[in-house]
């Protein structure tokens, strides 16, 4: 066995000599360096990531809730129309409910945007009272056939040419055109 130990003292004294310690210790520190940097590059790239990603869903989601404004405004402005040809046939009874119904999608339109200019919400809440009126006209109506459905739909037909114009308009922002 002394000639194990006497080989080992002898790399021993071999690595103290040749200072082998301290330029294992000097290389530990490099690596470490070099390892911490190559960290720090990778929390970088990582945080450009997931900002991109969070970048792409709000992007997304801002798409979808112009899809479903554009629904929303879409419908509206059908039921606009169906209203102005109960207006025409005199089916005065259907209504109400028809009123409700829009006033009721316009309330949800206005709350789900809350991003919508003054001017928009303003033509929103002007055909929200409008269709109140009207609800109101209806509804305590003695005489039905003595209602001014011409009238009716001049009030109807303005309120629809605004809600085209706000759709245009979001429409055009979003894309771009």
């Amino acid at each position: 066995m002394s000639g194990g130990q006497d080989a080992w003292s002898a790399f021993l004294h071999w690595m103290e000599v040749q200072r082998i310690g301290d330029l294992s210790g000097v290389a530990g520190i490099l690596i470490s360096v070099v390892g911490f940097a190559v960290t720090l590059w990778g929390v970088f790239k990582s945080k450009r990531a997931a900002q991109a990603a969070e970048e792409a869903a709000r992007s997304t989601r801002d798409r979808m809730r112009l899809l479903d404004t554009a629904v929303d405004f879409s419908t509206a402005i059908a039921t606009l129309e169906e209203i102005k040809r109960l207006h025409r046939t005199g089916q005065w009874s259907l209504l109400p409910d028809r009123y409700a119904e829009l006033r009721k999608r316009l309330v949800i339109v206005r709350s789900t945007n809350p991003n919508l200019p003054d001017a928009h919400r303003a033509v929103l809440q002007s055909a929200i009272t409008n269709l109140s009126e009207l609800e109101t006209l209806v509804e305590h109506s003695s005489k039905p056939t003595a209602l001014k459905p011409a009238k009716f739909n001049a009030i109807l037909s303005r309120d629809a040419d605004d809600l085209v114009a706000i759709l245009a308009e979001l429409i055009s922002a979003k894309t771009g055109g």
